[in-house]
């Protein structure tokens, strides 16, 4: 930044930014959502801000908006549960098309699905373990 003459001001605005976010307490929190919350909250006032450098609209970067960080944890939130519901609906029509197609529905118990969603920082966002057991004996 000093080497493209940025002003004083706005390098030490951009200092205290990331430093909130690298302090704030979600940034350690056990939810996961809250964390991701922090990142999408970063890229969106970032972009926000630089669109806004120069017109009367521009704002201070330095002190973290909890109302936006907080729709912004409402976003994640609900992407998070779109996703788990797109997933059960895709388990539930593959289920049904392999029991119909090929078992015979009257030989078995009810499918057995377990689903654990892993989001570990160090790994990837979407990373998924789906485990399906079909019993094809009578009881």
């Amino acid at each position: 930044m000093k080497e493209n003459d940025w002003p004083d001001n706005r390098i030490d605005m951009h200092i205290t930014f990331w430093s909130a976010l690298q302090n704030h307490r979600w940034r350690h929190d056990f939810n996961v959502h809250k964390q991701r919350a922090l990142l999408l909250y970063q890229a969106q006032q970032h972009r926000h801000w630089h669109l806004a450098i120069g017109s009367s609209n521009s704002w201070s970067l330095a002190k973290i908006n909890q109302e936006l960080l907080d729709e912004a944890q409402e976003t994640i939130f609900n992407q998070f549960r779109m996703h788990q519901l797109s997933i059960q609906v895709c388990l539930m029509k593959l289920i049904q098309q392999h029991t119909l197609k090929q078992l015979s529905p009257s030989l078995l118990k009810p499918p057995t699905i377990s689903t654990t969603i892993h989001t570990p920082l160090a790994s990837c966002p979407n990373e998924l373990y789906v485990d399906i057991t079909f019993h094809d004996s009578c009881t």
